[in-house]
């Protein structure tokens, strides 16, 4: 991603994974490898599943509902998942400490307020 911000193009790092302590270890190691602008870019709507899992059961249905394509490709079917730490706004809180050149966003739109303090 440094490459590409000092080859003269805008680098990206997608963090959506990220805890906020990471994102900010990630842009440490960054600023020391470029002095160029470089984009952070992070999902707005990480509530598709109510506080970071669902249920067992919503699990069990999904996975019948799946089950035959899977099968059709004979690979397995997923584990579910663990639980998903990182949210949007701690994440974004640690954007605007770190306040990167570009911030980016996809999958929903941020509040007002959250627009108006990235600006």
């Amino acid at each position: 991603m440094s490459a590409v911000s000092n080859a003269g193009d805008l680098g990206g790092f997608g963090a959506y994974t990220l805890s906020p302590r990471e994102i900010y270890e990630a842009d440490k190691k960054l600023k020391t490898a470029t002095n160029k602008p470089y984009n952070i870019n992070f999902w707005v709507s990480d509530t598709d599943a109510v506080n970071g899992t669902v249920s067992d059961e919503q699990f069990e249905k999904t996975k019948a509902l799946y089950k035959p394509y899977f099968d059709e490709v004979n690979i397995p079917l997923p584990e579910k998942p663990a639980i998903f730490a990182p949210r949007f706004e701690n994440q974004v809180n640690v954007i605007l400490y770190i306040r990167p050149k570009v911030f980016s966003f996809m999958f929903g739109i941020p509040s007002q307020d959250i627009l108006e303090e990235s600006r």
